[in-house]
């Protein structure tokens, strides 16, 4: 942080200017002290895995650091982020798509076994739960 006293900042974890900016006009002006905490740690590994309270901000945490390390220009997965249930998921992809839709990311969802094994891998975020993501990894890499 800048000065002990103060709160930290979108700045201070390094995030870019124009998704700063996205964070704020989204209302999120400052980060959560365990989303600081969170996002520091994740930005210091490949892969991690957290347990927090339900509110905390792990979701948003955890797609916020894997949205900073993805090259827009590479059409392919290079992130996935595993949610505990379907309904969840969903709505952490329908939060997504609002808040980041200037950055032309390609996000999906892949939590329903039901549909069948229908992940695209030129999305570059996947957002599933884990079974659905294991068995359409296996889907694909069997064909």
């Amino acid at each position: 942080m800048s000065q002990t006293d103060q709160k930290p900042s979108w700045k201070d974890l390094n995030v870019p200017s124009n998704i700063i900016q996205l964070l704020q006009s989204n209302k999120y002006t400052i980060p959560t002290e365990i989303q600081f905490k969170l996002l520091k740690k994740i930005q210091q590994s490949t892969s991690f895995i957290c347990e927090a309270p339900d509110g905390a901000g792990k979701a948003f945490s955890s797609v916020l650091a894997s949205i900073l390390r993805i090259d827009p220009t590479v059409s392919q997965v290079q992130a996935v982020i595993i949610i505990s249930n379907a309904n969840y998921a969903q709505q952490i992809l329908v939060h997504v798509q609002k808040l980041f839709p200037a950055l032309n990311l390609k996000f999906q969802l892949c939590s329903d076994l039901k549909s069948g094994y229908t992940m695209k891998l030129d999305s570059h975020l996947i957002i599933g739960t884990s079974e659905a993501v294991l068995q359409n990894f296996v889907a694909q890499n069997a064909n």
